[in-house]
C-alpha cells in the first residue's frame, strides 16, 4: 500500500501530458468545422500584428483566432471551415472547454487523497464541458464546479438507449429556478430514475415535463399546455416551430430545458434559443443565430426568415431538404429542367406535376404558410426561389455540368454535391437527415451545425 502515492504520481505525470491535447481534440467536436494547432510562443508571436497583444486570451484573425490560456501556457490556433475568427458563444465555448480541463488537472492533483475523481471528467468530459458552458455567463471567465447539472446529462444520454414498449422515448426536463421557488423538492434527479418505468412515462416531452430546480432536485410536473406562450414568440425564432414552448421557457435566466425528442436526439434549450444537440460524436454547439445573420446578409430580410425557419424546422423533425435563392431568375434555365419551371409555360399533361405548378406558383414564398413551404421543400429535390421571393421551383433536380461532377470531390453525398454547385448562382442551405445544416455561397461552405 505504501506504493500507491508512487503510481498515482506517475499516472497523474502520464494524462497531464495529455491535457492540453486533449483540449486540442475535443473543441472540434463541440464545433462543426473546428481545427486546433498547438503553437510555439515564437510561432505565435509571427501572426500578430501587434505583438504586445500576445498574451491576450483571444486575437481574432481573418484566418481563425490565436487563443492564449495562462494556466496551460500553450497558444492555441484556432481555425475552421470556413475560415474566419469564431463567433461570440464559440468563444465561450472555449473558454468553458478550458475551465472543464483545468478541473481534470485539479482532481488530478488531489488524486489518492479521497478529495477529487478525476474518472468523472475522463469518462464524461462534453458532460462536464456543456455543464460549465450552461452554468456560466457567455463573454465572462468560466469558474466552473462540478455538479447537478453533470447528472441531468448523464441521465438523458442515458434515455437515449432507453425504450417502453419498444417505443422510443420523449422526455423533458426544465430547470427554473424561478419557478421552483417556494416549492419543496421531491428528490434528486439521478441516475437511479432510469430503473423506473414511471418515471419514463410520466413525461411525454411535448407537454408534460419535469420541474427542476437549481441543485438538480425534482420539484414537480410541469404542463406546458396550461401556459400562455403567445406573448413572447421571436421572429425570427431561434428554434424549431415544434418546440417553441420549449426555447420559450428559458428566457429567464438560468432557465435550461433537455429534450428528448422522438427521433432519438436530445436538444437543449438555453436562453431562448435552440443551442446544443447531442450526436454521435457528442454534444454540438448550433449557435444559430450567426448562422442568421449570415444569411440575412446575403439574402435579406424578406427572404431570410421564412427560410431560415423551414430549414430548422426540417432538420429538427430530420428530413433532408434544399432551399436555394437565385442571384438572377434568369440564369434558372443552366440549373432547371424546363418541365420543373413553373415560369416556363402550361401544364404539361405527361408531367403530372405540372398541372400543380398554378396552385403554389403565384404564391410569393414570404407570404406562404410555414407548412406549405415545408411540404414543398421536404419533396424530393429543391426548392428554387429568386431574390424577390418569388417560387421557381419545387422537387427540382437540378443540374450540374458534367466536368463539375467528374472533378468533385467524391466523399460527398449527392445532397451535399448539388448544394454546394447550384450555390454558384446563389445561396443554398442544405439540411440533412441527421439533423444538419449547412450554408453554401457563391459555390463555397460558409457555416454548418
Amino acid at each position: 500500500m505504501q506504493e500507491l502515492p508512487a503510481q498515482y504520481a506517475t499516472i497523474r505525470s502520464l494524462v497531464r501530458q495529455r491535457v492540453a491535447e486533449r483540449f486540442v481534440e475535443r473543441v472540434p467536436l463541440l464545433m462543426a468545422g473546428a481545427r486546433v494547432q498547438l503553437l510555439t510562443e515564437h510561432h505565435a508571436q509571427e501572426m500578430l500584428v501587434d505583438p504586445s497583444t500576445l498574451h491576450q486570451e483571444f486575437n481574432s484573425l481573418e484566418e481563425g483566432t490565436l487563443f492564449y490560456h495562462r494556466l496551460f501556457e500553450r497558444y492555441f490556433w484556432l481555425t475552421r471551415e470556413p475560415a474566419g475568427p469564431f463567433s461570440f458563444y464559440e468563444r465561450h465555448l472555449i473558454r468553458a472547454t478550458v475551465a472543464m480541463h483545468v478541473c481534470m488537472d485539479v482532481a488530478l492533483e488531489a488524486w489518492g487523497t479521497g478529495a477529487a475523481d478525476p474518472f468523472s471528467y475522463l469518462l464524461a468530459p462534453g458532460d462536464h464541458t456543456l455543464s460549465a458552458f450552461l452554468q456560466s455567463t457567455p463573454g465572462q471567465p468560466v469558474n466552473y464546479q462540478p455538479g447537478w447539472l453533470v447528472q441531468i446529462l448523464e441521465v438523458m444520454r442515458q434515455l437515449v438507449r432507453a425504450t417502453f414498449e419498444n417505443q422510443p422515448l420523449q422526455v423533458g426536463v426544465l430547470i427554473d429556478p424561478q419557478r421552483c421557488q417556494g416549492k419543496p423538492p421531491a428528490g434528486s434527479f439521478s441516475a437511479h430514475l432510469l430503473e423506473s418505468k414511471v418515471f419514463q412515462r410520466l413525461s411525454d416531452g411535448q407537454n408534460l415535463v419535469y420541474l427542476t430546480d437549481q441543485r438538480g432536485n425534482l420539484v414537480e410536473l410541469l404542463d406546458f399546455s396550461q401556459q400562455d406562450w403567445s406573448a413572447t414568440a421571436d421572429t425570427p425564432p431561434l428554434y424549431p416551430t415544434m418546440h417553441a414552448k420549449h426555447a420559450i421557457a428559458t428566457k429567464k435566466s438560468g432557465s435550461i430545458l433537455l429534450l428528448l425528442t422522438a427521433q432519438g436526439s436530445v436538444q437543449i434549450f438555453w436562453q431562448g434559443e435552440w443551442a446544443f444537440e447531442l450526436r454521435h460524436q457528442g454534444w454540438r454547439l448550433l449557435d444559430l443565430g450567426t448562422k442568421y445573420k449570415h444569411l440575412v446578409a446575403h439574402v435579406g430580410t424578406l427572404l431570410a426568415p421564412i427560410l431560415f425557419q423551414t430549414a430548422v424546422d426540417l432538420a429538427a423533425s430530420r428530413h433532408g431538404a434544399i432551399l436555394l435563392v437565385l442571384d438572377d431568375p434568369e440564369k434558372r434555365h443552366q440549373l432547371l429542367m424546363q418541365k420543373d419551371d413553373l415560369r416556363g409555360g402550361g401544364p404539361d399533361p405527361t408531367y403530372p406535376k405540372t398541372l400543380l405548378h398554378s396552385l403554389v406558383a403565384n404564391i410569393p414564398v414570404p407570404q406562404m404558410s410555414p407548412a406549405l413551404l415545408a411540404n414543398l421543400a421536404n419533396l424530393d429535390g429543391a426548392v428554387v426561389l429568386d431574390r424577390e421571393g418569388h417560387l421557381l421551383s419545387f422537387g427540382a433536380i437540378l443540374k450540374n455540368p458534367a466536368d463539375e461532377l467528374l472533378f468533385s470531390d467524391t466523399s460527398e453525398g449527392a445532397r451535399t454535391k448539388t448544394a454546394r454547385l447550384s450555390s454558384r448562382y446563389g445561396y443554398a442551405i442544405k439540411v440533412s437527415q441527421d439533423g444538419e445544416l449547412t450554408g453554401y455561397y457563391h459555390g463555397h461552405l460558409v457555416w454548418r451545425t
